[in-house]
């Protein structure tokens, strides 16, 4: 061997050591993909408390995690938490999962739960009723937090699944200490920048262009075997036109649209390379009537709200073929301000329902609570303050290469995907 070689050879040696540490060693396998998914719109922030829309939150919680997730058929299943148990009708500990870390590797303690609930509580966070109705959060010790509620509160596993949990270190550094004000279109870095503990890292952000994400190799599910797929890098690109998206689509420029819309699911099935999905959607559409007004805006009927009397409502709920389930608190209830019938657009009270809700509320016994939603539900359906039209059935549609899992919350969730 030469001289020439003998330096060369120890010279190659270092420059693999050098790529290894700057991160090249963590390159993707042979059968890592990208999966190019396009939509009619885009995620509307990166900030995981600042808006409460399904896109927005399928993205951040790709990159964040909330204690608790959700699996396929959307049950609840650990995530940041490893357990938890309910130590009084009030009180619910979790016990964290240990050793795992933010992308910019600081370790997730008790400090980053508290702060994360304290923070999706302000003005600011459309999320802030369920960070509320999570009850207070108390650090115990590094990897153990209390929640204390106002009251008993029976599904407070549903309320806490919804606040992802971010880095206090990170915000305090970042000056986010409370969510991005969307509405008054305010500039903060969780904009436009993220850091959480989920399965994917936020690569880039072009609003309205595309989001770029890639796997997180450090990710505590892969040892669990919740990485189920392969794909590493997520491209997620807004193409508002149906004709446009579904082009793109059909001629190879994109694996998976989760919004095609309904009329073209028939020809997509008979398309070569291209699969359609359908199911039914945790959603149901309904008409809600105005009950408030004394006279109704925008009608000729003049000096009344026919809505007010139940015969008129009992006519148009006649006319519709279709059986239904609300939500009792959201929809049904009697508008407060405060959580209650937030979506009863109608501004109706049945004071016989909101009594059942608020007996279903606070009762730990699932049977007996089970007993009182069906009274409420009862009492709505006596007044007749809704007409339920139909659940929604939701399509997606992919290339013939994809295999996705279609959840019922029309959440794409890449680390079930496999493409080919």
């Amino acid at each position: 061997m030469t001289d020439r070689h003998r330096t060369a050879l120890p010279r190659r040696c270092a420059a693999l050591m050098l790529c290894a540490a700057l991160g090249f060693a963590e390159a993707p396998s042979a059968d890592a993909r990208t999966l190019r998914w396009a939509g009619r719109g885009d995620l509307q922030t990166t900030d995981p408390h600042a808006q409460n829309e399904n896109l927005t939150n399928n993205i951040n919680t790709l990159i964040y995690e909330p204690l608790i997730n959700r699996d396929k058929k959307l049950g609840l299943v650990a995530a940041l938490a490893a357990s938890w148990t309910e130590l009084d009708p009030t009180t619910w500990r979790f016990k964290l999962r240990p050793g795992v870390r933010f992308h910019d590797g600081t370790p997730f303690t008790a400090d980053d739960v508290v702060f994360s609930f304290e923070r999706a509580r302000a003005d600011t966070s459309q999320l802030r009723v369920y960070a509320n109705a999570s009850g207070m959060p108390k650090r115990i010790d590094d990897l153990t937090v209390d929640f204390t509620t106002s009251g008993p509160n029976p599904v407070e596993l549903e309320h806490v699944v919804t606040i992802n949990i971010m880095s206090r270190a990170w915000c305090e550094k970042n000056k986010a200490l409370r969510p991005q004000n969307y509405t008054q279109k305010e500039d903060l870095v969780t904009a436009h920048a993220a850091n959480g503990t989920g399965p994917y890292r936020l690569k880039s952000r072009e609003p309205d262009i595309r989001t770029v994400l890639l796997k997180n190799p450090d990710w505590w599910g892969i040892k669990e075997g919740r990485f189920e797929g392969n794909v590493d890098e997520l491209v997620y690109l807004p193409i508002v036109s149906d004709a446009t998206r579904l082009a793109a689509l059909m001629s190879g420029e994109v694996d998976i649209v989760n919004d095609p819309p309904p009329q073209e699911v028939p020809r997509l099935k008979q398309t070569p390379n291209i699969k359609a999905l359908e199911g039914t959607e945790n959603r149901i559409v309904f008409i809600g009537m105005d009950q408030q007004r004394d006279e109704l805006l925008y009608s000729n009927a003049k000096g009344k709200n026919p809505f007010r009397d139940r015969r008129v409502r009992q006519a148009l709920y006649q006319a519709i073929d279709t059986d239904a389930i609300f939500i009792l608190q959201p929809v049904l209830a009697t508008w407060t301000g405060k959580g209650d019938g937030d979506y009863n657009c109608g501004r109706y009270s049945n004071p016989k329902q909101d009594e059942w809700t608020a007996k279903a509320k606070v009762n730990m016994h699932p049977e007996q609570r089970l007993a009182e939603i069906r009274q409420a539900l009862a009492a709505q359906a006596e007044a007749i303050n809704h007409l339920p039209l139909h659940r929604q059935v939701i399509p997606w549609a992919m290339r013939g290469s994809v295999t996705a899992v279609h959840r019922a919350d029309n959440q794409v969730i890449p680390y079930w995907v496999t493409v080919q």
